[in-house]
């Protein structure tokens, strides 16, 4: 959890992490990464000098302001979603390698004989071969979205932006005690879970018997 402190003789408040410390070097006050509901987008512009949204970004959207969606992704968010990426794109780029692997070099050279660029070859013969691992990522990209749970638990399990169905599911049953409300969370995670898998076979056997 994010820390703070004052600094010896200055009064100064310095947020705990590498980062901040680096930029505190320079005079930049590092914001809390953690913990900051700030949409990205809103805080860059409010480094600009717009601080306040639009007259026409004020109507509601599912309780969500026009200028709620557009102010992008917490910082917090920002912080989970690149230990995601980390965590999970060395397994994806394995799988493309042995996609990449298995494309035929027949194919690549009679492209190639027939005249296309190396653009050309990519869109019509490299990405088309690729399409059913491309199902195959997205869809287990999409469903470990939906199952973060060790992340969100142990970066921010107060933080309302790191709230994920997983998480949620595990903190209504254990930390509020409503175990048939958490159960059913769990439940309906699995069936959308068992939906998308059963979706991306579906378009992976038509690509196998075209």
């Amino acid at each position: 959890m994010p820390l703070t402190r004052r600094g010896r003789g200055s009064g100064r408040r310095w947020r705990s992490g590498a980062v901040n410390r680096v930029l505190g070097f320079v005079g930049i006050t590092g914001p809390n990464w953690l913990y900051d509901q700030n949409g990205i987008f809103s805080s860059i512009l409010g480094m600009m000098g717009v601080h306040n949204a639009p007259a026409w970004a004020t109507h509601q959207f599912l309780g969500i302001s026009a200028w709620g969606w557009l102010s992008g992704p917490s910082l917090g968010m920002c912080v989970l979603i690149v230990l995601a990426v980390w965590t999970t794109s060395g397994t994806f780029t394995l799988f493309f390698l042995a996609a990449l692997q298995n494309i035929s070099e027949e194919a690549e050279e009679a492209s190639e004989i027939d005249g296309a660029t190396s653009w050309q070859r990519f869109r019509h013969v490299t990405l088309p071969m690729l399409r059913p691992i491309v199902l195959l990522v997205a869809t287990l990209g999409f469903i470990g979205t939906w199952q973060v749970f060790d992340q969100s638990y142990l970066t921010g399990p107060h933080n309302p932006t790191m709230v994920t169905p997983a998480f949620l599911a595990y903190q209504v049953s254990f930390s509020d005690y409503a175990f048939g409300e958490g159960a059913a969370i769990a439940f309906m995670l699995f069936a959308f879970i068992v939906m998308l898998t059963l979706l991306q076979r579906k378009f992976v056997k038509e690509d196998l018997t075209k």
